[in-house]
């Protein structure tokens, strides 16, 4: 029987932990806390596993919107679009440019890919299955793909003005708006940010 990666909303964890090579994933991804809030000095900052939780609930709220979505693919490629942190760590790019960015978003592929390859392993059959859903997610080319990235995207900044409104740190939203907004361009997505753009920016903001 094919290995089911989503159990109900509302549970704990988002992964099926009756497998439990998926629960070693999971609790490896909860043991990640992600890199971006922790440089800018975030209190109790989201984990891997935290953050997947928060698209698939992002991706019920928009299931509504999903007319040509596979909705139970977009979970799939979801649950898994992490997996290679649980072994590479939350390697973050967003802070180079040029050259170096080009470079380091090259390595970073070839790691993850790896470390895909190292985890896929262990579920057999389902291997391949697995590291399909998340190079599928990673080319971002079909509709559950890029409609899967965009909610990466959305989340960052709905987290980036949640931080700022805490405060006691060094997150500011508009760098995440202006770095993640352009990137986010399904009509529900661009909606649900509009309240969000209206407290960063005290114009019209004739980019969004």
């Amino acid at each position: 029987m094919a290995l089911e990666l989503v159990v109900p909303f509302g549970r704990e964890y988002v992964l099926n932990l009756h497998d439990s090579r998926v629960a070693t994933v999971a609790r490896a991804l909860d043991g990640i806390q992600r890199t971006g809030w922790v440089r800018r000095n975030v209190t109790n900052p989201e984990t891997d596993l935290q953050h997947t939780h928060f698209l698939m609930e992002l991706a019920k709220k928009f299931r509504w919107a999903m007319r040509d979505i596979d909705f139970q693919r977009l979970l799939c490629l979801l649950a898994v679009h992490e997996w290679p942190e649980a072994i590479d760590g939350d390697p973050v790019t967003a802070m180079l440019s040029g050259v170096e960015l080009a470079a380091a978003i090259v390595s970073k592929h070839e790691s993850e890919t790896a470390a895909m390859r190292i985890i896929t392993a262990r579920f057999g059959e389902d291997g391949p299955s697995l590291m399909a859903l998340w190079q599928e997610y990673e080319a971002g080319e079909t509709s559950e793909a890029a409609f899967a990235r965009q909610l990466d995207k959305l989340a960052d900044i709905v987290m980036a003005w949640r931080y700022e409104c805490e405060g006691d740190n060094d997150v500011r939203a508009i760098d995440f708006w202006r770095t993640n907004r352009p990137r986010v361009s399904h009509p529900a997505l661009v909606a649900y940010l509009e309240p969000i753009r209206q407290r960063i920016f005290s114009e019209p903001d004739s980019d969004a």
